[in-house]
This record gives C-alpha cells, structure tokens and sequence, in this order.
C-alpha cells in the first residue's frame, strides 16, 4: 500500500511539473530567449546577422583584388579603369601592407558598408525601433578564415521589450592569408633580381603553396607612366567562377 501512495505521489508532481510548464510556456512566449536573444526580436538578429556575414564575405573579395587594401594609396598605385591596383615593388623597394593593416582595411570595408545592407526602413515599418550608433569593428586573419567582430552595435526595441546586442562575431572560410604570403614571396624573389622575372622560382612557390600564379608583363610605358608585372595569385583547386584572386603588380 505504501508503494502505490508513493507511487501516485510521483505521478501527481510530474503532472503538476508538465502542467506549470505549459502555462508558463503560454504566458511568457513572446519574451522566450534563443541563444539570449527575445523571440520577437530575433528576425532583427538574424537579418543583421546574415548582412555581416554577406558583407564580410564580399569584403575578402574586394581587398584580395586590390591587394589587401579597400582604400589603396594613390601614390603608390595605378589607376586601371576605375580600379586602383596597388604597388608591391616600386622604387627598388619592397611595398608589401602588413598583414595587420589588411586586417584594418577588411574591418574598414565592413564598417562602411554594412547599413547598406541591412534593410533598417523595413524593420522600422514592422514597429521596431533601432539604433545603429558608436560601433566598432575590428577584423582578424587566420590561417583558414577571416572573423569580424563588432562591439556595441545596435539597440533594439518593440513594444515592451528592448534589448542591446553588444556584441556581433562571424568568420568566414578564406584562403586570402595562404594568397598573401605568396605574394609575400613573389615580391623577394623578384627583388634579388630585379628588372627579370623568374618562372622557375614562381614555379616552385606555385607548387609549394597550391596556388595559381599568372604574371603579365605590360613594357608600353603609355599605358601606366613605366613597365609593369601584374601578379593574379588564385587557389589551385578552386574552379569556382567567383573565385578569390589577390591582385597586385610590381615596377620593372
């Protein structure tokens, strides 16, 4: 008999368990958290996150095409139709960024072009009210893939609840860093011995790497003020169309 009353006794506190639980679930639904983030304020999330991550993977591209920079230096480029290609070897010197001022430059080309992406009208006419101000974004490179992160980005509200995302973080797979120190390479090998440049030497940083190196002389001075080298460094096994291609060329 004892068993039985101890037995209805655990049956009658689970079925009070299940039973808070659904009201609960009832009556607070529309402040339920997903990975801390409010129910109702989660289409807001995620569309912001899904713009960071577009632009961040549109940024590579843009960079890698310019040879690590968004805002090339004017002095030290030229100009090829409305695109500025920067130098890696001019004046008898090494023109190389560093791989933290890439890094800068990557953050730079989120930072200013992220609101473009994000539909912040759209939202505003679904009754959210939202606050882009005093972020901050800060870029790292890494051997496979490239992170962003921002810091205190956006503020959001609707109806009652309001919350602040300090913090947004995304990475993308990349093999820019492998491309730059390729160039990296390129650029020694033909400062040992300027003025030529040698194919077994790309060969064999072709090889080493698993890259695509494509060097294109261009001797008409009329064209660019002297003669120039343009250097298309690409992934071997990528045979994707939009594949990443760093960009850069040098002065002979």
């Amino acid at each position: 008999m004892i068993n039985k009353r101890g037995q209805v006794t655990i049956f009658i506190i689970i079925a009070i368990v299940i039973i808070g639980a659904t009201v609960g679930y009832f009556a607070f639904k529309d402040s339920i958290k997903i990975s801390g983030i409010p129910a109702n304020i989660e289409p807001v999330y995620t569309s912001f996150l899904s713009c960071l991550e577009d632009i961040s993977k549109e940024g590579i591209y843009q960079i890698a095409l310019h040879g690590g920079y968004y805002n090339v230096p004017n002095e030290t480029s030229i100009t090829y139709f409305t695109e500025e290609i920067p130098y890696y070897y001019i004046n008898s010197e090494n023109n190389i960024p560093s791989i933290n001022l890439i890094e800068d430059e990557f953050g730079g080309y989120v930072s200013e072009n992220l609101e473009g992406c994000f539909n912040l009208n759209n939202f505003k006419k679904q009754g959210f009210d939202i606050n882009i101000i005093n972020y901050s974004v800060s870029a790292k490179i890494n051997t496979k893939e490239a992170n962003i992160k921002m810091d205190y980005p956006i503020t959001i509200q609707k109806g009652e609840t309001k919350i602040q995302l300090k913090e947004f973080e995304t990475s993308i797979d990349t093999n820019i860093q492998n491309l730059y120190g390729v160039s990296k390479e390129i650029v020694n090998s033909y400062s040992k011995n300027p003025g030529a440049v040698c194919l077994t030497c790309l060969d064999k940083i072709s090889k080493k790497n698993n890259v695509e190196i494509k060097s294109i002389p261009i001797l008409n001075v009329s064209i660019f003020e002297n003669n120039i080298i343009w250097f298309f460094i690409s992934e071997k096994e990528d045979y994707s169309e939009n594949k990443l291609t760093y960009v850069f060329v040098i002065e002979q």
